[in-house]
């Protein structure tokens, strides 16, 4: 299930929220993002996704804008109506206990009173609201993402980078090192190739063994390339060999 639900009132700020949930998307994953228009599968009863995801989310954004408090057909503000979507949805996930973030859209869009909204929405207007602005988009996108990251730590950003000292954010599964012989990664043609995660010790025979227990590679020869892990590993048609911390081969 997503864990960010973009709540957001059509003809208000569909803009808005497009571009929130393309950065979102891209720093944590798409399947992490709900967003109706590209969730919701076509044939999908879409009253119970809305109001499933809006109930299973860590955090719902509801993105207000200039024409968010509309009125509709019948001279009502809509969020009076009990029909109504954006009404629905944050109620959903106040009742579930999921963090709701009011995102103000725009520099004139003020922040909430609990006044104006119906008793069920009343608590929306005593959330700490965060703005954003298309002319300041990459500080306010950067800001909601922190803040969405501390709510669900799980979540990891892709594109951050590391502060000094810190470690880079996990992109994906562990990297493998590869070394020739001579300790040079990218072995020209008629070069051994050795293969691991940790220190490596080589003999001149071609045989070796990894350090630490780990298990590693041991490709002669020349020609092919070989791959066997993330990153560029240049290796041969040759024989192959597994090689232990014993030293010993293994067919």
């Amino acid at each position: 299930m997503p864990d960010i639900f973009i709540n957001y009132r059509t003809g208000d700020v569909e803009h808005a929220a497009a571009a929130i949930e393309r950065d979102l998307s891209h720093r944590f994953g798409s399947d992490r993002v709900f967003y109706a228009g590209k969730t919701i599968l076509g044939g999908e009863n879409f009253r119970t996704a809305l109001l499933r995801n809006a109930r299973t989310c860590a955090v719902l954004l509801a993105l207000i804008g200039p024409d968010w408090l509309t009125v509709n057909d019948e001279g009502l503000v809509s969020l009076f109506d009990p029909e109504d979507w954006v009404r629905q949805e944050i109620i959903e996930a106040f009742s579930a206990g999921a963090r709701v973030i009011p995102v103000l859209v725009g520099k004139r869009t003020e922040r909430l009173k609990p006044v104006v909204l119906p008793k069920e929405l009343r608590p929306l207007g005593d959330c700490q609201s965060v703005p954003y602005d298309h002319r300041n988009a990459e500080r306010d996108l950067g800001h909601l993402s922190e803040l969405i990251s501390a709510v669900v730590p799980s979540l990891v950003d892709r594109t951050a980078t590391a502060r000094p000292g810190e470690p880079a954010p996990a992109t994906g599964g562990p990297s493998i090192n590869n070394v020739n012989h001579s300790g040079i990664q990218n072995s020209p043609a008629g070069r051994d190739i050795f293969q691991g995660r940790d220190r490596i010790s080589v003999r001149d025979s071609g045989v070796g063994y990894m350090a630490g227990g780990s298990i590693g590679t041991v490709v002669n020869g020349s020609n092919a390339p070989v791959h066997t892990g993330s990153g560029n590993q240049y290796g041969t048609a040759g024989p192959v060999r597994r090689v232990l911390d014993t030293g010993d081969d293994e067919a």
